[in-house]
């Protein structure tokens, strides 16, 4: 068992909720099994080996609300870390090498870069060579994560526009799919226009609880409305996810078979089937299944999930020979592992599948950002980049689907138990807009995302993430409405 010891600044320094959210990783970013427990002042992690690695805390900093931050790595000793010094260590450090690939591409730094960089690197250097002194350390060390945060701001901007500009020179007009998921009810009448006008594309979920109440009972009603809503504004469908084990997707019947897994995945492909054979004609691309690294409603293993999955592609195949089939996990980062006993991370899970001549076209990554627990805890721009292009490796093309929260207030039409993250007045109409603009354009950037998804289209009816809408719960268009628009139809056909 591998123990490391790091100083908080206070005892307080770090929640309770912020205590279960840290966890380390090696290299390849993936966590490991950690047990977090605080002492005094002492954030103490122990785990079942003992070689370096890196920490992830969940930090809150000025400006930016609570980013997880990341030391560098960490070898294992036996006096304390001082956490704050190494939270800017590590940040500092992702900030000079990105810097140093930028400058060697012969780019120009954007304006106030270089101030930012500056006042980071001289605040580490005064918290590093003066972590005796209580009274000047935690200010010190604060001071250059937040200049540091607030650089990575301003060159993660503008490697997306650069990024982008590159691929205009070869496509004036993007061909990447910019999609809203409508949810299971109706559209709002008022919005219809200012929704169609801002995608070019819609997801649509096929929730099998709404389909098939009834075993063998269908009611297309909702999904032939909303596909036939589509095709007159000539957007593109994105059907699915096909299957996902959340309870207000499964049907309450389907329990019946939780301890009879051949019935189970039988009743998985009739259902698939029958949508792949009404739908075939109409659908752009097939989601079959979302979240499937995850524990579900259902009380499956890892195994289990994985036949499910390929289940749900060839069931699909044996009806459509030629439509792109996807498959979305859900908290990509894969947090999670470091309390959960899984054996399979995101990326592993994926690429088990993607290395399996299914036919699979690509891969959907789910960020429900902002939002904890299930959710994705913000990260700067750098350590998304990093993240995309960790799932880039796979060679697929990649789809995601995102959510960000516009309040913090309750939201009682909210399906999962997860909260927005941040102090209380942190998350607002305007920060939404700006986190999507950049994230959005992040996405943008990247030619191996060939699909973006707002994974969530009103706050007025029953949906998972509390305020992700698009549309507020009167139904209301958002400010980000208007954003997504302008970036939709600036870029993308």
């Amino acid at each position: 068992m591998g123990q490391m010891r790091f100083k908080l600044p206070r005892a307080d320094s770090l929640s309770d909720e912020a205590l279960r959210s840290v966890y380390m990783s090696g290299m390849e970013g993936i966590a490991w099994r950690c047990d977090n427990t605080r002492d005094d002042d002492v954030l103490v992690v122990n785990r079942g080996l003992t070689e370096s690695g890196n920490l992830h805390v969940p930090w809150l900093v000025e400006g930016h609300g609570v980013v997880v931050l990341s030391t560098a790595s960490c070898m294992e000793r036996q006096a304390d870390y001082l956490l704050i010094v190494e939270l800017a260590r590590g940040t500092l450090g992702r900030l000079k090498g990105f810097a140093a690939e930028w400058q060697a591409a012969d780019l120009d730094t954007p304006p106030g870069f270089d101030e930012l960089f500056e006042q980071s690197t001289h605040a580490f250097v005064r918290a590093a060579t003066n972590q005796h002194n209580p009274d000047t350390v935690t200010a010190d060390a604060q001071q250059s994560i937040q200049a540091a945060l607030d650089a990575i701001g301003l060159i993660g901007d503008a490697y997306a526009a650069y990024m982008i500009s590159l691929r205009h020179d070869s496509e004036s007009r993007l061909s990447t799919l910019v999609a809203v998921n409508l949810g299971s009810h109706a559209i709002p009448t008022a919005a219809q226009t200012e929704v169609s006008d801002a995608f070019n594309g819609v997801a649509i979920p096929f929730s099998w609880r709404d389909i098939e109440k009834n075993p063998g009972e269908y009611d297309w009603s909702l999904v032939d409305a909303q596909v036939h809503w589509a095709q007159k504004r000539g957007l593109r469908i994105c059907a699915g996810p096909l299957l996902q084990f959340d309870r207000h997707h499964l049907p309450d019947w389907l329990y019946l078979w939780e301890e009879n897994f051949e019935e189970l995945q039988t009743s998985v492909t009739r259902f698939i089937q029958q949508v792949a054979r009404r739908y075939q004609q109409h659908v752009h691309i097939w989601n079959c299944g979302a979240r499937l690294n995850r524990h579900g409603a259902l009380a499956l293993s890892e195994e289990d999930h994985l036949r499910l999955a390929v289940a749900a592609i060839s069931s699909v195949r044996t009806i459509d020979a030629s439509t792109p089939i996807v498959l979305s996990f859900d908290r990509p980062w894969g947090e999670y592992l470091a309390n959960e006993p899984r054996d399979l991370s995101p990326l592993y899970f994926a690429e088990a599948l993607s290395r399996a001549d299914l036919g699979l076209a690509g891969i959907g990554l789910e960020f429900n950002f902002s939002y904890w627990p299930e959710g994705t805890l913000q990260r700067d721009l750098l350590e998304f980049n990093r993240q995309l292009e960790r799932w880039a490796s796979l060679g697929v093309p990649l789809m995601v689907f995102v959510t960000v929260p516009s309040d913090d207030a309750r939201d009682n039409q909210a399906r999962q138990t997860a909260t927005p993250t941040g102090p209380a007045g942190v998350n607002s109409p305007e920060t939404q807009c700006d986190l999507a603009k950049r994230l959005m354009s992040l996405f943008l950037a990247k030619p191996m995302v060939h699909g973006i998804v707002w994974n969530q289209l009103t706050d007025s009816q029953p949906h998972d993430y509390p305020h992700g809408g698009v549309l507020d719960a009167s139904d209301t268009p958002k400010p980000i409405l208007q954003t997504l628009k302008n970036l939709r139809q600036l870029h993308c056909r």
